[in-house]
């Protein structure tokens, strides 16, 4: 295994998910922006605005589909949103 320096930013990040090769990822941020990467996190791209609170982030197995949710008590409905309709996937 090697290691990279990456342009990752310095911030909390609450949420990760990744295909199932670990190479596209997508992560939530503490003030609910979204980053991808579709090369194991070596660049990212993003942040992704966002006027929703995310709360989780989540992939399919091959990466081509991002889904982000929201705590239930802060939104009426499911809280989940197909992120692929806000932005072009990794």
């Amino acid at each position: 295994m090697n290691w990279y320096k990456s342009n990752a930013p310095t911030r909390l990040w609450n949420s990760t998910a990744s295909d199932s090769t670990g190479n596209k990822l997508v992560a939530l941020v503490d003030d609910g922006y979204i980053y991808t990467s579709n090369d194991a996190g070596v660049i990212w791209n993003g942040p992704y605005a966002s006027s929703s609170r995310w709360s989780h982030v989540a992939s399919n197995s091959d990466g081509s589909r991002l889904y982000a949710s929201r705590n239930i008590e802060n939104y009426n409905g499911t809280g989940i949103k197909d992120l692929n309709q806000i932005f072009k996937p990794v």
